[in-house]
């Protein structure tokens, strides 16, 4: 099993290749790639049409935009006659001054085929991407995302942080040495972890104004590591008679911040 992980941290360049050699280990026997990332950032770096495609990203999304919104040939024009412009404009800078039996130096010119072929795929990629442009923007979205489905085809959505999961949470080797030995009694137990995790998410707060979606764990676990440790060194030995209460509140302040960095 080979983990990938921190890729929507990473360039460009590195995003795009550590997705495609992903897709091309799916079919090696007894290898399994897992590749953690967030959707949005992964998105905007490997499936966007404004950056550079790797060859396998680029002809994944021209076929899904093709398929979705196939064009046409540009009426009343010759795409041979096109073919032959387009070459005498890049090869001479003179393309305005091309007569209509396509000679060159005055000579006859006869275009390889593969010439022919190079210059019209081309136009045909232009043109894909100039109706792409030209599209709605949820439209484009849409595309964006079917070539992510399409490329990975295998997705496993890990659900949000719910209510029964953050007395959990306070036991994690991440956060429990955060508090001491003499308050980790005070920690909820499965009876009252309902309770706590209702409590945590229902509790009103000045840090936040409307509905927010529940926050990343990693992001969660970060606060509420933050806040214990600052209580087990701040806070008074009058205060500590109400070490529940003080454990709910860190737990809901972590909530609460944690739910601002969320997409």
């Amino acid at each position: 099993v080979t983990s990938l992980d921190e890729v929507d941290r990473a360039t460009i360049p590195v995003a795009q290749a550590a997705v495609v050699l992903t897709r091309r280990a799916l079919s090696l026997p007894g290898l399994a790639v897992v590749l953690p990332y967030v959707e949005g950032q992964l998105r905007h770096k490997v499936f966007n049409p404004l950056h550079d495609f790797s060859p396998d990203l680029h002809q994944t999304f021209l076929v899904n935009l093709e398929h979705q919104h196939p064009i046409k040939p540009p009426e009343g024009m010759e795409i041979e006659e096109l073919v032959m412009r387009l070459y005498f404009a890049e090869t001479s800078g003179e393309g305005k001054e091309i007569s209509k039996d396509k000679e060159k130096n005055g000579e006859k010119l006869r275009l390889p085929k593969s010439t022919h072929w190079s210059i019209r795929r081309e136009l045909h990629e232009e043109a894909l991407l100039r109706d792409f442009w030209n599209l709605h923007e949820d439209k484009r979205k849409r595309l964006i995302e079917q070539t992510e489905e399409k490329y990975l085809s295998l997705r496993v959505n890990l659900p949000r942080l719910i209510d029964k999961d953050i007395p959990d949470v306070l036991h994690f080797p991440s956060v429990l040495p955060s508090l001491p030995k003499d308050w980790r009694p005070f920690l909820p137990d499965e009876r009252r972890g309902l309770a706590f995790g209702l409590g945590t998410i229902r509790a009103p707060s000045e840090l936040i104004f409307g509905d927010r979606p529940p926050p990343a764990i990693r992001h969660f676990e970060g606060y509420l590591t933050e806040y214990l440790e600052q209580l087990k060194y701040f806070a008074s030995p009058a205060a500590r008679k109400y070490k529940d209460l003080l454990i709910l509140s860190c737990t809901v302040l972590a909530w609460r911040k944690a739910q601002q960095l969320a997409p």
